[in-house]
């Protein structure tokens, strides 16, 4: 696959950890999204070491990247609130 693919991919999937993250944190779903972290972060590790030459794909890349690890930061967060008991789950 191209890097172009790749990335349109790779945002799809980002944008659906988040949704699936809001809904654990709410208590829709019972477990973590792990399955679709781990390809996440896969398909983030194929592109670590290349050198992109298209400045937009590099640019769209390292904001996904830094997308990604800003939502990861925050989830672990609040992982270890709920891990510690302090979480309070928003309801309505």
């Amino acid at each position: 696959m191209a890097i172009a693919e790749d990335l349109i991919i790779l945002e799809q999937q980002i944008k659906e950890l988040i949704i699936r993250y809001e809904h654990y944190f709410v208590g829709i779903e019972k477990r973590e999204p792990l399955p679709l972290l781990s390809s996440v972060e896969k398909m983030v590790r194929r592109y670590a070491g290349v050198h992109i030459n298209n400045t937009m794909h590099k640019y769209k890349y390292t904001s996904l990247v830094a997308r990604l690890s800003t939502y990861r930061e925050q989830w672990n967060r609040i992982l270890r609130l709920i891990e510690d008991g302090k979480y309070s789950r928003d309801r309505f």
